[in-house]
């Protein structure tokens, strides 16, 4: 709970709890006919330096309505600055738990069409891995041309959903030629380069290249 000195420091405000050395403290306003503006639920933030893990920030949760101020106090390295970072998306951590709504509305969820952007960004950074592994397929095939534009997202499962990326192309600038690669798309929504397999075979004017 808050010390005296805390309480005598803050004009009208209420301390909630102490999470980690950190003490959230909120004015004693009357705004229980509001909605909440911003909630944070069960925030956790960690920092990796090689092997080592800080988990600066662990479990914290607290709501404010609007019209409401919140205090935060605690020593240096508390959490105070990487709490108020992670609402921002500033954080130069991880955040690796708990939610942070504005307006009801999850922050930390990503769009399906950011998530895609995001995705075609990276393998544009690694093209010459598509390009080295249709190359690889056979000798005779000098160049490799990709389609960015015919890039597609499917699920491949059976009985479990398997998502993947299909990315298309052509060899050796022919206009007629063809290939797919597909490439898994893990639970994190990465993509798992490693495990890259042709999905549409190469081909000239639909007949198989050889």
């Amino acid at each position: 709970m808050c010390s005296k000195a805390q309480e005598k420091h803050f004009h009208n405000v209420l301390c909630l709890r102490e999470v980690k050395g950190m003490v959230i403290t909120m004015n004693q306003m009357d705004h229980q006919q509001k909605e909440n503006l911003i909630e944070v639920n069960h925030l956790s933030v960690t920092f990796h330096n090689g092997k080592n893990v800080n988990n600066a920030v662990q479990d914290v949760t607290f709501r404010i309505k609007e019209g409401e101020v919140l205090g935060v106090v605690g020593e240096s390295g508390s959490g105070k600055s990487v709490s108020a970072m992670s609402i921002m998306q500033l954080t130069p951590g991880e955040i690796s738990g708990g939610e942070i709504l504005f307006e009801g509305e999850d922050l930390l969820k990503k769009s399906e069409e950011e998530i895609k952007r995001e995705q075609i960004a990276y393998l544009k950074e690694h093209e010459q891995e598509i390009i080295d592994y249709v190359k690889a397929q056979s000798p005779k095939i000098e160049s490799v041309q990709i389609d960015w534009d015919q890039t597609q997202w499917s699920d491949g499962g059976l009985t479990t959903p398997e998502y993947y990326m299909n990315v298309y192309g052509r060899i050796n600038h022919i206009e007629e030629s063809g290939w797919g690669v597909n490439i898994p798309i893990n639970e994190d929504n990465t993509l798992n380069m490693d495990e890259m397999y042709i999905g549409s075979d190469i081909n000239i004017g639909g007949r198989l290249f050889d």
